[in-house]
């Protein structure tokens, strides 16, 4: 084990602990939130004739999807904080970051449509937001700059992939009619 390795690897135990938490409320969470939620959604982006209606049956799920990747990913990494692998640090931040991706997206509809406000997508969101900082900041030795500015850049990069799905949805709704 090299110095850094070392380093990441103490205190893996309670890492681990909230990693599996993580992994196994991730999947069961993006689950379940596709079957409550995604009929209330579309039915009221439907009512409210937002062009968001057409893309949420498929986006929607396709992020529930990714965020169960995220959760198995999560799951791992814990099992590999607490067997004190090398590799556990960097499936953690793996995991994290697709969390965060994953369960940042399915809230914008949810409450532009003001079918669930706040998204019930956040309860997944946050405890991750808090664990991305631990875990580059506590585990990782990076600057608090350093995590600030990943955030940052990841934030912008979900968004920017949010306004690509807006304006592909807005050129699809344009198309016109084959018959």
């Amino acid at each position: 084990m090299t110095e850094e390795t070392k380093i990441r690897s103490k205190n893996s135990g309670s890492m681990g602990i909230v990693g599996i938490i993580l992994g196994a409320a991730g999947v069961f969470c993006s689950y379940l939130f596709i079957f409550l939620f995604l009929d209330n959604i579309v039915s009221a982006e439907t009512a409210a004739a937002t062009e968001c209606r057409l893309v949420s049956p498929f986006f929607i799920p396709l992020f529930a999807v990714i965020g169960i990747l995220g959760g198995m990913i999560w799951l791992t990494a814990g099992v590999g904080f607490l067997q004190k692998k090398e590799w556990a640090y960097t499936l953690g931040v793996i995991a994290v970051v697709i969390t965060l991706f994953a369960t940042f997206w399915p809230n914008i509809p949810a409450m532009e449509s003001k079918a669930v406000v706040p998204g019930p997508w956040f309860l997944i969101f946050f405890p991750n937001l808090l664990v991305y900082f631990i875990l580059v900041m506590k585990k990782g030795h990076e600057s608090g700059k350093k995590a600030w500015f990943g955030l940052v850049l990841g934030m912008a990069f979900i968004l920017n992939f949010i306004n690509g799905i807006a304006a592909t949805t807005r050129m699809s709704n344009r198309l016109p009619a084959i018959n």
